[in-house]
Formats: C-alpha cells, structure tokens, sequence
C-alpha cells in the first residue's frame, strides 16, 4: 500500500479492490510475545528438536495459542522436519482416525483439546497416540483453554498423561503491547497508519487480538479501494459502515 499523502478523498467504497491480500500464514517472527517469552522460546526450540519433549499451552481466546502452534509448524517444516498442525475443533466431525499414524511426525500440534475432552472414542485414541509418540520420542504441543486436570477429561489415564509435561500459560498482551501489534501488523501490510490511530481501535474495537488483526485487514483493504488514508475518520467511517 503506498504512503502518498495525495490521496483523493471520496466516500467508503462499494467494493473491494481486484487485488484482495491474503493474510500471512502465522510465523513465530510475527508473535509479539509481551509477557509470554517462555512459551516463544520453547515453541521455537521444539521446532528445531530440541528441549521439551510435550507442552501443553492454556489461555485464554484470542491470546495467541493457535499462532505459535502454526508458528513452531512453519519452523518444524523450514528446518527439515516432518510436523503437523491440528486443529481438533475442525476435524472432530471427522472422527479420531485423524490421528492415525500421527506418531510419524516429529512434531505434532493439537490446537483446541477442550472441543474432543468429554468424547470417549476421542480420548482413547489420543492417549493412545501420546504412549507412541512417547516411545518414538517425537515431540507433542498441545493447546487448549485451561490446564488438562481442567478440561473436564473422563479418561483418567489422558488426563495423567497430559500433566507430565511442561504446562505454560499465555498471558493476555497490555495495552502498550496491544498498540505495538496494530502498528507492527500495519507496516507488514504497507498501511501507513499512525500512534494516535492505532490507540483509537484499541479504544473502538474489543480488545481480542483475532479481532484487532481482522479489523486492520478490512481497514486495509478499504482504504485502497477508497484510495484514502486509515486516518480516524476514515476508521470512523468504516466502523459505522460495518454497525
């Protein structure tokens, strides 16, 4: 997106430009860590193998467990090894045959564990998989909202199995922390959107970081097909748009 201050100033657009950007798939260079270091840290030593054999992340939505899940996959696959992402709330439908022969990866994601605790077929079939994964000494995250002696598990055995490792919480982002995201998101997608504007949204918008990231895309595109700048009324106008 070009930063030329000569930008026309015509109403919010109608539609979207041609060239619609999709978004970056989410790396562990672009996780702004905040108070969250450590989780960073070992994500991104599993995903050159090495360190912790099993993690489990907890917290809260919207805190940033789903991007260094995919974060430490992309990692994994750069540096040659064979890693898989799964996101369980998607492929529950699908069965627990999903993890067949999972235990052939090096590294193994399970995003969202809380969508299969309380499903019988579910939990046989990855405690059985975690004991594989264990005696080929393969690496496991796994990722959910609260710790596993918290998810409600009926299988005793899993829930055992889940609490050996190192169990890390993701804290939510402060304010400061928060701004400095929008601006960084900003400039990787060319926007030449500015302080005041950035603690604007945070004022406007819910504070999750899902939501802030979407914004900034619509933001985005909008602004190129108006051909105007994301200032504060044109962020106004797109907010009353979109009411």
């Amino acid at each position: 997106m070009t930063a030329d201050p000569a930008y026309p100033k015509p109403g919010l657009p109608v539609q979207l430009p041609l060239g619609i950007q999709f978004r970056a798939a989410p790396t562990l260079e672009r996780f702004l860590p905040g108070p969250n270091r450590q989780p960073l840290a070992t994500l991104s030593a599993m995903a050159e193998n090495r360190g912790e054999s099993f993690v489990h992340l907890y917290g809260e939505p919207g805190s940033g467990k789903s991007h260094l899940l995919q974060g430490a996959a992309a990692l994994a696959v750069e540096q040659g090894l064979s890693a898989a992402y799964l996101p369980l709330a998607e492929l529950r439908p699908h069965g627990p045959a999903m993890l067949d022969q999972m235990e052939q990866r090096q590294l193994l994601l399970l995003d969202e564990l809380d969508a299969i605790a309380g499903l019988a077929d579910w939990e046989e079939a990855l405690f059985h998989l975690f004991n594989r994964l264990r005696a080929g000494q393969k690496r496991l995250v796994t990722a959910a909202r609260q710790r596993p002696n918290a998810l409600g598990l009926r299988l005793p055995d899993l829930e055992s199995r889940l609490g050996w490792g190192l169990e890390l919480h993701l804290k939510p982002l402060d304010d400061p922390d928060k701004e400095a995201l929008i601006l960084a998101e900003a400039e990787r997608l060319g926007m030449p959107l500015d302080t005041a504007a950035a603690r604007f949204l945070l004022r406007q918008l819910p504070r999750d970081l899902p939501t802030l990231i979407a914004f900034l895309d619509r933001l985005d595109r909008a602004s190129l097909s108006a051909k105007r700048r994301p200032t504060i009324p044109f962020i106004k106008q797109l907010l009353t748009a979109e009411a």
